[in-house]
């Protein structure tokens, strides 16, 4: 096509940033026909998926191209957490994506380069080719707030964030409306020694970029979206969402069982991807739903080994995890599955609350068909998100808001039950609270992506790089499909990179899939050479390995943009938020770089105000670390409440992660000329509003914050799992009567051990609720991988579970989360609170009970829980890097899940409201519709440029 333009999309690693950052690309290229954009896609071996939906993405235009780079290969197997491979596998990718971008593009018009929100070092590569450099904010706006509150902590205040750990401390995040706990910062934070340099270097680099492309939408995340807006030392964000694949295949299975359920009768409990719980925690769980009454459909999944995060496997044999006769009680009101369609879930009809691990996408998801979430948050920056939801924007009922799948706590019965009673049956959460909330924003949500609506707008040529792990590719390729289908004239190149697949064997053949469906012109897709990894790479976390991984890229970057020179203009780079380390690569370039930040933007705000307080303030951002026991609380700019600081995420206050990765991290967000954050303005006031208004840099000196685009919610519509599994999880599904089923399910990175699968089958036996029950196996044997499936549940479960609970429950391995939360029959999610799972349960107006487990989750789930008011608590600091987690009880489960399962329970209703704005965000005229063309119009001026 003469004329057209190119821009260069690095998803950050996971299918969750790789599908928002494919829904914005389609999004680009429907608004703009003289759009390409190339997804730089980091293939992850823990992550075999990839492959698949990058081909299926490609099928659907031609304008979405997708670049593979083969991540390094690794010698060590034994990794202590999930996000440090993952980013180091990102960051050493560096080369790659230098080298793929001057062989491939250097010769055309690129226009600019869109990294990860965790992929600072691609925007080196953006940068020293001379090419603009964007950030793709996955999470939410107040995540991306609590970023930049980290570096500023840091960086002007000489302080750690992960010096609040454990403590009582409340961190002034301005993109959160009340003080954010510490206790809710995600895990990253908080992890002094290994991962606290990846927030603070992402959030430095963040402010660096041209702009921050954001998955959300203003009408979710107004006040962190206003925040950040006002703060001069963010670039310009463009909150494009929600960005959700809707087009996720049913499983036959579920949508029967939820078919056969009462409207709003199912408890839907999914905690995303990487989303697992020992069986100890099942056994809360299952106690939980056994003593709630309420139906539900549990995304049960295998945990992994100790030391494992690899992919999730089903659990084959949920009865040997439950408790004696939980399937038998509960199999005529609930249905225990493996993985769920998450989005095809939330949007039935009998779904009526969503336990949820809090991702972002799952909370957009949530918010986009109104369903009213319980925040478990998991890892990531769950715990935030749960926040956010919570205490924010007061949109969830908390189940355990501080809950960390790292050193996870027993989340009892008693809590799950409370949970889900509130949830389900609360009547007064029904009329006046978060259902009604949750219904609002679902029509927000939808209105936003409109013409007119915020999220709503033009891009011009763009290169997508997405990280390599499932979630976060997913996500990447679900914003490509947002950016063509909104302009006719975008043409989109995602930049694949790949982890090898002893690492990931989830997200390659699923990137593949998306390319072999792809049939846009505008949607092309080149992956980047492998690199040779170190046995160094795989000896921590998979943080760490895709970190490294995306460092090794930036060469690889810069001999593809040098070989697309002079063919069409590149409208900019889109990287992953955690591959800000391309964008360097934009910026020789001259391409603006816009980071996709797949996290709220509570957390965001967070990363960046940490950055502030290490950067500006010379603070240890550690020293938050559980300071003060874990209940101090700490106000933050981007958070409403005072944040717990044992939710603050490890990723941030653990020293070494912090300054290893999320301290560069978050000031690439800096550099970027915008952030796009796959979460809306209505879901995210306070976050927003605090970014919108600097407030995350508290100084006279604060240079501005990009702009930032809340575009969501984005949702992972894309078909992931086989049609056998998923018929069987629909059919049980639609023989459950409506909002009957709460899933459990704690995302695509998500396991728990043993212990705590018992506790929560022991819940779901108890409370005798109806679920679905996504039950990972942990990795066996490497520290980086992905969590894997049972192949018996029986193993796990309690004697007798399996048959107890066979009438009410369905314990699977993973689920297509989005399918599953959209089924009527759902009405509930226990969620790790991973934002891609929040976003999905909102987005089908499931409320969530919060069991966060890693990254950002602790703090998702505190917004969740506090500030948004659509989830309830089972655990908001569970934590599965703390070696110390408590096992969260079977009471506590129980309680978490009765209280989310309450009929006519605030949670419930402002899921329910929430859906009707997360949806209308996205409609034409609504939030993330309006912040989606104001990013669009961004880029057609870099083209013309």
């Amino acid at each position: 096509m003469e004329n057209t333009k190119q821009l260069v999309f690095i998803p950050g690693p996971g299918m969750g940033h790789l599908v928002a950052a494919i829904e914005i690309g389609k999004l680009l290229i429907s608004r703009a026909n003289w759009l390409s954009i190339v997804f730089f896609v980091i293939d992850l071996p823990i992550e075999t998926r990839v492959h698949t939906y990058t081909n299926q993405s490609q099928l659907i235009n031609q304008r979405l191209q997708f670049l593979h780079l083969s991540s390094p290969k690794t010698q060590t197997n034994h990794l202590s957490n999930r996000e440090t491979p993952l980013v180091e596998t990102f960051n050493n990718s560096k080369e790659l994506v230098r080298n793929a971008i001057i062989q491939n593009f250097m010769t055309t018009s690129l226009v600019g380069v869109v990294v990860d929100m965790f992929s600072d070092k691609m925007i080196q590569v953006a940068t020293e080719l001379g090419l603009p450099s964007y950030v793709f904010f996955t999470s939410s706006a107040a995540f991306l707030g609590l970023m930049f509150y980290a570096q500023i902590l840091k960086d002007e205040h000489n302080q750690d964030i992960s010096d609040f750990k454990n403590s009582d401390t409340l961190l002034p995040v301005s993109t959160y409306i009340h003080p954010l706990p510490a206790k809710v910062l995600p895990n990253a934070m908080l992890d002094k020694i290994g991962r606290l340099h990846l927030p603070l270097s992402t959030a430095r680099m963040l402010r660096k970029v041209k702009g921050i492309i954001i998955n959300t939408f203003v009408e979710f995340e107004l006040h962190s979206m206003n925040t950040l807006d006002n703060d001069d030392g963010v670039p310009v964000l463009y909150p494009i969402g929600p960005i959700i694949n809707l087009n996720q295949e049913p499983d036959e299975s579920i949508n029967s069982w939820l078919d056969e359920q009462q409207d709003s009768s199912v408890l839907f409990l999914c905690f995303g991807s990487y989303g697992s719980f020992d069986e100890e925690q099942l056994k809360e769980i299952a106690v939980a739903l056994d003593h709630s009454g309420c139906r539900f459909l549990w995304s049960l999944r295998q945990p992994q080994g100790k030391g494992e995060i690899g992919a999730l496997d089903d659990v084959a044999h949920p009865e040997q995890v439950l408790p004696d006769g939980f399937l038998t009680r509960s199999m005529n009101r609930g249905k225990v599955i493996g993985w769920a369609p998450q989005v095809v879930v939330l949007s039935h009809r009998s779904i009526g609350g969503f336990i949820t691990h809090c991702g972002w996408n799952s909370i957009l998801e949530s918010l986009w068909f109104g369903v009213p979430i319980a925040t478990w948050p998991m890892y990531a920056e769950q715990q935030v998100n749960a926040f956010e939801m919570v205490v924010d924007l007061e949109i969830a009922i908390d189940i355990k808001m501080e809950y960390r799948s790292e050193s996870p706590v027993l989340v009892t019965a008693k809590e799950i039950e409370c949970s889900i009673r509130r949830l389900m049956f609360d009547s007064k959460e029904e009329k006046n609270g978060i259902r009604k909330k949750m219904e609002e924003l679902k029509e927000k949500s939808r209105k936003t992506l409109l013409e007119g609506g915020s999220s709503y707008c033009f891009l011009d040529k763009l290169i997508l790089i997405p990280s390599p792990a499932m979630g976060h590719v997913a996500q990447m390729l679900e914003l490509a499909k947002l950016f063509i289908n909104r302009n006719h004239q975008l043409s989109i190149t995602v930049l694949i990179m790949k982890l090898p697949d002893y690492i990931d064997p989830v997200s390659g053949p699923f990137v593949d899939s998306v390319i072999d469906s792809s049939s846009s012109e505008r949607l092309r897709f080149f992956e980047l050479p492998p690199v040779d990894p170190t046995p160094e790479w795989s000896s921590k976390t998979r943080g760490h390995f895709v970190n490294r991984l995306v460092q090794t890229q930036k060469s690889r970057i810069r001999e593809f943009l040098i070989s697309q020179r002079g063919g069409v203009k590149l409208a900019g780079f889109v990287v992953d938020m955690l591959c800000t380390p391309l964008m360097d690569v934009a910026e020789e370039f001259g391409i603006p770089s816009y980071v996709f930040f797949t996290s709220p933007a509570a957390f965001l705000g967070l990363m960046i105000h940490f950055q502030f307080l290490e950067d500006e303030c010379s603070r240890d951002v550690s020293s938050f670390k559980n300071s003060d026991d874990g209940t101090a609380l700490l106000s933050f700019p981007s958070y409403a409440y005072p944040v717990p600081t044992n939710v603050l995420p490890m990723v941030l206050v653990d020293r070494d992660t912090w300054l290893g990765r999320f301290l560069d991290f978050a000031r690439g967000y800096r550099k970027a000329k915008g952030i796009i954050i796959n979460t809306f303005a209505e879901l995210e006031v306070y976050a927003l509003d605090a970014y919108n208004n600097n407030n995350l840099s508290r100084s006279e000196q604060a240079h501005p914050l990009p702009s930032i685009y809340p575009i969501g919610p984005i949702l992972n519509q894309s078909k992931s799992q086989s049609e056998s599994e998923e018929a069987e999880i629909t059919n049980w599904l639609d023989k459950q009567p409506p909002n009957s089923v709460v899933l459990l399910c704690f995302g695509s990175q998500g396991s728990l051990p043993t212990d705590q699968v018992k506790q929560i089958a022991i819940a779901l036996d108890n409370i005798g609720c109806r679920f679905l029950w996504s039950l990972r196996r942990p990795p066996q044997s490497n520290n980086a991988q992905f969590p894997g499936e049972y192949t018996s549940y029986s193993e796990i479960l309690p004697e007798g579970f399996l048959k107890r609970t066979e009438k009410k429950g369905k314990v699977v391995g993973w689920v297509p989360q989005l399918k599953v939360l959209s089924h009527e029959a759902i009405g509930g999610f226990v969620s790790h609170c991973g934002w891609n799972s929040i976003l999905e349960s909102l987005w089908y107006g499931v409320p969530i009970a919060t069991w966060p487990l890693h990254s950002e989750q602790q703090v998702n789930a505190f917004q969740l829980v506090k500030e948004i008011g659509v989830a309830v608590e089972i655990t908001l600091d569970y934590c599965e890097r703390n070696k110390d987690q408590a096992i969260v009880t079977a009471e506590a489960i129980e309680n978490g899940i009765s209280k989310l399962m309450e009929t006519n329970s605030a949670v419930r209703h402002e899921a329910k409201m929430m859906k009707e704005k997360s949806r209308a965000s996205v409609t034409e005229g609504g939030s993330s519709y309006l912040a989606f063309s104001k990013l669009i119009n961004e880029l057609l001026k870099n083209a013309a440029l």
